[in-house]
């Protein structure tokens, strides 16, 4: 059995086209323009060359022979189609999504059962609360300390795993982000190496102090 291939698509600037009126076509569009890209409402009765020069679209037309066309011209064009609430003339799939800061949690049923994905979005959305947003603009903030250490890939990956394994999320779940901040340098402290300090009146660090003595 095949499965589809989960991805994030960047589509800051794309051309995405949505076919349709009503609530269902003013989410997606709302959806689309959040991502970035250049969006186009088509209102009325859908015609191929509306899909001229697009990289995305979406119907929302309860209708499978005006999707079946849709689908076919886009195939055709190469454009990625989906049509809501008809599987066979989709090329993708919309997961149900839960968002916390930066976190993106993506939950897909194949088009076979999106009410099922929704529930589970709904669990985790009770699991999964704003603290893992502020942890990762905490993870932000250190990621370029960790990546130019000058430790090895083995090395800066178990120092990530430190800090995810941390108390620090727990710390902003009980809102004291002090305290996960204080515990994830701890971390960083012990695990990367500090440069030598130069001497306030000499200049000299204490890694050369002793070869400019014998000078």
């Amino acid at each position: 059995m095949q499965h589809p291939f989960p991805v994030f698509l960047n589509l800051t600037g794309r051309v995405c086209v949505v076919f349709g009126s009503g609530a269902l076509a003013d989410e997606k569009l709302a959806a689309l323009k959040a991502a970035g890209a250049l969006v186009h409402g088509v209102t009325t009765l859908p015609q191929p060359a509306d899909l001229d020069g697009a990289f995305l679209a979406v119907s929302t037309w309860m209708d499978s022979g005006i999707n079946r066309v849709l689908f076919e011209a886009a195939s055709r064009r190469g454009v990625l189609f989906n049509a809501l609430d008809d599987p066979p003339h989709c090329q993708f799939y919309f997961p149900a999504i839960h968002r916390q800061g930066a976190l993106v949690v993506a939950l897909s049923t194949s088009g076979q059962c999106p009410a099922l994905a929704v529930r589970l979005k709904e669990k985790l959305a009770s699991w999964v609360g704003p603290e893992y947003g502020q942890f990762l603009d905490l993870a932000a903030s250190i990621r370029g300390r960790i990546r130019h250490s000058g430790l090895s890939f083995a090395r800066r990956k178990s120092i990530w795993y430190r800090v995810v394994d941390s108390p620090a999320l727990e710390l902003l779940r009980t809102d004291r982000r002090d305290a996960a901040e204080q515990a994830i340098a701890s971390i960083l402290d012990q695990e990367i190496p500090q440069p030598p300090v130069p001497d306030a009146a000499s200049g000299v660090t204490p890694s050369n102090q002793g070869c400019e003595a014998s000078q």
